[in-house]
Formats: structure tokens, sequence, C-alpha cells
């Protein structure tokens, strides 16, 4: 071997070991997570290393779920999920047939997410650092500037491409369109204004695309009226409140915030405030690289203890927002039943009375026994009606 040819192998060699590998999503080091805090309609999947699990919000399944950075989140139709990422008081919406993947979270409260398909809404209450807040999209990436701001993306059927739409409630929002170069400014949107950039196919028209700068306009009303509808339900707590709400959280929160709880003293090598959740006590210990080599990764993500508690038969044991679900089923139920069972002993009456002469043609209009038999049915319904709508005055309370 030559020694040009020697010396090439010894500087690929020295490379290599100065370098590091990148890290993957679930191989970087993670100081924060996200705790499904309400969640309705039908079912919710998490797919974490490949491996997709599904929870049904309906019977509160989901709730006290932890998210982590990597894992993908999938809401089917008629199903709304919220998260709150801790340590923060951020609160993140995600829409009906949406689907998004968490990359990063920090102790801050930021994070960046990638939004395949769907809606997502945000509100940010940043504990502190100046890490970006970001939701990427198809067509544009939105950093946050303020606190209360959402993103679409809508897959086009005809044509194909996408559109992307960024739209801002209070505070700013900074947005770059990805097809834009890489001098280009952001354009900055303020309250209730709303950019669309759309990306188009094939990606040889992306370059028309990039020579337009997006023009902020106020949010359409469909925009407005959605999330007036589908507003946040849930209500950000401190780390201590949610872990008595969900005690199954306990062990994430030691693993990865470093909080010294209530329910025990903080262990040896942590740091932190005298008040638990605070600021302050989101510090890495002094070794941290020897925290992170040990830390194992989660592998459940089920949450029995907090099923129990949101997601039970019994009535002192549901969730809110279950038991308005099921109230306003119940209501629903009730009237069909009652209508059903008014209906059929208001027509066995009539035939008694009228029946040979409406329907003479017909004996069983006027057989005792038939209209017996359909006054009885009509009664069971009526009756079956008016236990279910009391049922749903009693869920209503």
């Amino acid at each position: 071997m030559s020694v040009k040819a020697t010396a090439a192998l010894l500087l690929l060699f020295a490379l290599g070991s100065v370098c590091p590998a990148q890290e993957s999503p679930g191989q970087q080091e993670r100081s924060s997570f996200g705790v499904i805090v309400y969640a309705t309609g039908e079912m919710v999947t998490i797919i974490r290393d490949g491996r997709p699990s599904r929870y049904d919000a309906y019977t509160g399944e989901p709730l006290g779920l932890p998210v982590y950075p990597g894992d993908m989140i999938q809401t089917d139709a008629g199903t709304y999920v919220e998260i709150q990422l801790l340590p923060s008081r951020s609160l993140i919406k995600v829409a009906e047939n949406t689907a998004f993947t968490v990359e990063e979270l920090r102790s801050s409260g930021d994070g960046v997410f990638s939004l395949t398909y769907g809606r997502l809404r945000a509100r940010v209450n940043r504990l502190a650092g100046s890490d970006p807040f970001e939701i990427r999209g198809v067509g544009a990436i939105a950093g946050v500037r303020g606190t209360d701001f959402g993103t679409d993306e809508i897959a086009l059927l005809s044509g194909g491409g996408s559109v992307t739409r960024v739209y801002c409630f209070e505070g700013e929002v900074s947005v770059v369109p990805t097809v834009a170069p890489a001098d280009a400014d952001p354009v900055i949107l303020g309250p209730n204004q709303m950019v669309r950039v759309d990306v188009p196919v094939p990606a040889a028209t992306a370059a028309a695309t990039a020579a337009t700068t997006p023009v902020p306009e106020p949010i359409p009303s469909g925009i407005v009226a959605f999330w007036q509808r589908e507003d946040f339900v849930a209500e950000p707590v401190s780390v201590d409140d949610m872990i008595k709400r969900f005690p199954a959280l306990e062990a994430p929160a030691r693993e990865l915030l470093r909080v010294p709880l209530d329910a025990a003293p903080a262990e040896e090598g942590m740091t932190g405030s005298a008040e638990p959740g605070a600021v302050e006590a989101v510090q890495q210990p002094q070794d941290a690289a020897a925290v992170t080599a040990v830390e194992p990764r989660p592998e459940p993500i089920r949450a029995p203890e907090a099923v129990a508690v949101e997601g039970g038969d019994r009535l002192e044991d549901m969730s809110p927002e279950r038991r308005v679900r099921l109230a306003r089923n119940t209501k629903v139920i009730g009237f069909t039943l009652a209508g059903v069972g008014f209906a059929a002993d208001a027509a066995a009456v009539g035939l008694y009375f009228f029946g040979d002469r409406l329907f003479p043609d017909w004996p069983a209009a006027s057989d005792p026994d038939v209209l017996m038999i359909v006054g009885a049915a009509g009664g069971v319904y009526l009756i079956g009606g008016i236990m279910s709508l009391l049922l749903s005055l009693q869920l209503s309370r």
C-alpha cells in the first residue's frame, strides 16, 4: 500500500473516532415528555419504534399516556386529543384525521413537531430559553413568537400537491416556506392573520413557488368557527398535580424531569428548587452522560392507573368528557324509544276505535288481541325512553 493511501486511511479513522454518529429520535437525551390530558371520539394510535398501539378515546383509555420524542400520533375521524408538555404548561390540540410526529421536546416548553396531514393547534407557555417551538408542515415551518397558533396540512386530491396553512390567534408566528431560499426573510403573522403556502407537484415547479412570498391575510371564518367549536378543553397543571391525577406518571417524571416530588425526597445527584415543578427544578445532574447511558427507554405506553380513574364504568369514576358524551347519547336514545312507544300506543288506540272503518279489508286492524300486543310493546318502548331520559339527567349533573 502506498504512503498516500495509508495516510488517507489514518485520516478517515481519526475523523470517525472524533465525529459522533447522529442520534436517532429514540436515542436523544430526553428532558421533557408529553401527557395526553384530554381525548374524545373514537380511536387514537401511537406508533413507537415502529409498533402501533390503538386506544379507545370513548372509554378514556388514552388519558394519562406519556408521549416521547419519536412518537407518531394519529387520530381517527371524530377524535380529538390534547397533550400537555411537561414540565411546562404548553398544550397541543390534535384535531380529527390528523397524523404528526414528535421530533423534539425540551424542558423549556419548546419542541419540534412534523405534521404529515390534518390540523394542529398549539398554546405555548415557554418556561425559559430560546429554543424554537416549531410545527413543520410540507410547505412551511411555523415558529412561535407568541402563544396561540395552528397549522393545517391538506393533501390535494386533484393534481396532487398539498396546501400548508398557518394561522395566528394570539401573539406572533414566524413562517418560513420550505422551498424558500436560505436567506429569505420569514413572514411574520400577527393576531387573526393567516398565510397559505401551496406545494405543487411535480417538484420542477417549486422554483416558481419559491419566488413568490406568501402574503398574510385574515383568517377565514371557517377556520375561526372550527376552533371556536373545538377549543381547548383541558387546563394545564403543574407536574405534581399531573402526577396526582395520573399516578403512573411518577416514574417517567423522576427519570426525565429530575423533579423532587412530594411523594418522596429527591434522589442524590438531583438539583431543584424548594417548589416542586418549578423552572429551577428542571436541572441536569452533574454526570448527565452517565444518566443517559443507563436510562431505559420506556416500553409500555399504557397507564392502567389512569384508565381506572378516568375511564371507569361507575359514574363517580367517569371523566367529565365521557359523562357529557354518554349523557348526550343516552338522551338521543331516550327520545327515540319514547317516540316509538308513543306512536305505537297512539296507533293501537286509533285502530281500536276506528280500525274497522279505516281498514275494512284488514281484520287484524280491529282484532283486540293484536291491538293489545301493539299497545303493550308501545308501553315497553315508552317506559324505556323515559328511563333513558332520566339517566341522561343523572349523567348531566
